[in-house]
């Protein structure tokens, strides 16, 4: 292996265990964003580094139709959030990176062993992720603990069981390769990785995990015999219903709470599903349409499982809301033309690669597995190794690259910069953070400073306001929420707005918010206990009275301290009222 390719490979190495293990608690999100910002810097610094290559390399690889329609899918994207959505800019980054990764892999020479090795390097990543996060559960169970969902390096187990069902091919395609001792071994880790994703409790990942356990070997193995492999695909939908029955009756309630989401994601879509509301659009409007159709269907059974929203828990309705039928349109052609690629290479369709993305295919329609670095950096990955299969529609000129090379080395030392500054900015944001929650008073103006690298962050926007309303400066909070309502509008934004209204004697505009964040969800106490406080405020006690009665007699999903102190709140007032 020469010099460039040892490199290629250990740079492709750490960009995946660094987007899968990073964690730093100087983060607000330790396991979301030193994963995300460290990966992009990675990418864009490679990036620069392939530019300045690139200028003395003849490249030996034309373009085919997946790459021209992954290239035109973001340069849709980049022009709607520019010309329609600027705030969303910086959203797209991971977009970028992905772009860039897929160019790093699909250009290698034809005679590369970058992706040959990587395979095993990917295959060991999942079994460690895997351990790392079983080890800590079984010690937990050894000194007397109960089960919990485990979640790895993760902040949430989905992001855990993703990333393992991504990786689980290669774990896999070892088993029909290799000695007799390599094949049990695998066999065995395959178990392990198995365990792992059940003991996360994510149905997705299971579903997936059953689909390449038993999809991968029986195309190895009557891939071949058309006749059996067509039988056995006839089976596949009964099967695949059986299996989303059972993972319905895991956790039915979980189950009805998507379909309430789904069903106001498809109110938006039929409003935004031509252009699209942005990369932010999903979480600044979907509460709203929930608010509206729980309104219209008070008697619905899924009032009671109404809770904060941010993502349609299906990949393709976000891509919907935020960028239209165009993003839609695109991505069922970049499937076409792929099905069209593996009818190509027939004796490779259990390359796997290809399961890594059928996996994120199945994945992305019940979670939401773009929000995490490692599923950019795989999907990227697996498709530049699918597509370069594929047949060249173009060939690159050679002096072609005297013109892309030094705009690649432009844009990515731009973006370098600009990533290092917002990691920069996000390490601040998490110090001024922990200032606030040990009662530091003086943090204002470090929260200012910050707003003009993170004023686009809705979560950021939100803290802010969070920090204005508790010093004081209510129409200063105002100003900030508003702008936070333009990325996030939920039920905290809005009681934050109603609270800061009610400061300030604005009493119809908090009792605007307070009841709409009651509509957007019905089972919350919080925003019916605020417009108790808030009648009794204007000295209206029949209507406070009547509030307080609501709150005592609303049904109690999960009994936690918080709620029980708001209804020891509804009880004396009225205890209060009657003397």
């Amino acid at each position: 292996m020469v010099f460039w390719e040892r490199m290629v490979l250990w740079w492709t190495g750490l960009l995946c265990a660094v987007s899968v293990f990073a964690v730093s608690a100087v983060f607000v999100n330790p396991e979301i964003t030193p994963k995300l910002d460290a990966s992009l810097i990675l990418v864009f610094a490679g990036g620069a580094i392939a530019g300045i290559r690139a200028c003395f390399l003849k490249v030996d690889r034309g373009v085919g139709l997946i790459s021209v329609l992954l290239l035109l899918t973001f340069l849709y994207v980049l022009l709607h959030t520019a010309l329609l959505f600027p705030s969303g800019l910086l959203t797209l980054l991971p977009m970028v990176a992905a772009i860039l990764i897929f160019g790093y892999g699909y250009f290698q020479p034809s005679d590369s062993a970058v992706f040959r090795n990587m395979g095993l390097f990917l295959a060991w990543l999942c079994l460690i992720q895997a351990l790392y996060g079983l080890v800590p559960q079984l010690m937990n169970l050894w000194s007397g603990g109960g089960l919990v969902r485990i979640r790895g390096s993760f902040d949430n187990p989905a992001g855990f069981a993703v990333t393992l069902s991504m990786l689980f091919p290669w774990c896999v395609a070892r088993w029909f390769r290799g000695k007799l001792f390599s094949k049990v071994l695998w066999a065995v880790a395959s178990v392990v990785v198995a365990l792992a994703v059940g003991a996360s409790g994510s149905r997705a990942g299971l579903l997936c995990l059953l689909m390449v356990g038993f999809g991968m070997p029986l195309v190895h193995f009557f891939g071949h015999k058309w006749r059996v492999l067509r039988r056995l695909l006839l089976l596949s939908p009964i099967v695949l219903l059986l299996l989303l029955g059972g993972l319905y009756l895991l956790r039915p309630s979980s189950v009805e709470g998507r379909l309430l989401i789904w069903t106001g994601t498809l109110e938006m879509l039929r409003d935004h599903g031509l252009t699209g509301s942005g990369p932010l659009g999903f979480q600044s409007h979907y509460m709203v349409y929930q608010a509206e159709w729980l309104e219209q269907h008070p008697d619905s059974q899924w009032s009671e499982l109404a809770d904060n929203v941010r993502h349609p828990f299906n990949e393709y309705l976000w891509l919907g809301v935020g960028f239209g039928a165009p993003a839609l349109l695109l991505l069922l052609g970049m499937v076409l033309v792929l099905a069209g690629v593996l009818r190509a290479r027939a004796p490779e369709v259990c390359a796997p690669a290809l399961w890594g993305l059928l996996v994120l295919a199945v994945f992305s329609m019940f979670s939401y597995p773009f929000r995490y670095a490692g599923t950019w950096v795989f999907a990227a990955w697996f498709l530049a190794e699918v597509a370069r299969g594929g047949p060249i529609r173009w060939q690159v000129p050679a002096g072609a690259r005297w013109v892309w090379a030094p705009l690649l080395i432009l844009v990515c030392a731009l973006l370098f910069s600009v990533t290092l500054r917002q990691m920069q900015a996000h390490i601040q944001w998490g110090r001024v953070a922990r200032q606030a929650l040990s009662g530091e008073q003086d943090i204002l103006p470090e929260y200012h400073r910050l707003s003009k690298v993170l004023g686009h962050h809705p979560h950021f926007l939100f803290n802010y306001a969070s920090e204005l309303h508790h010093a004081g400066q209510y129409t200063q909070s105002v100003r900030v929420a508003r702008a936070c309502a333009q990325g996030l509008n939920d039920l905290d934004v809005q009681m934050l707005l109603a609270m800061n209204y009610m400061a300030l004697g604005q009493r119809d505009s908090a009792r605007a918010s307070f009841v709409l964040a009651s509509q957007m969800c019905p089972n919350r106490l919080a925003p019916l206990v605020g417009l108790m406080r808030l009648y009794d405020q204007a000295g209206n006690q029949a209507e406070a009275e009547a509030m307080a009665q609501t709150i005592l007699r609303k049904p109690i999903k999960i009994r936690s301290v918080p709620v029980l102190i708001l209804q020891e709140e509804a009880r004396a007032y009225l205890r209060r009222s009657s003397e």
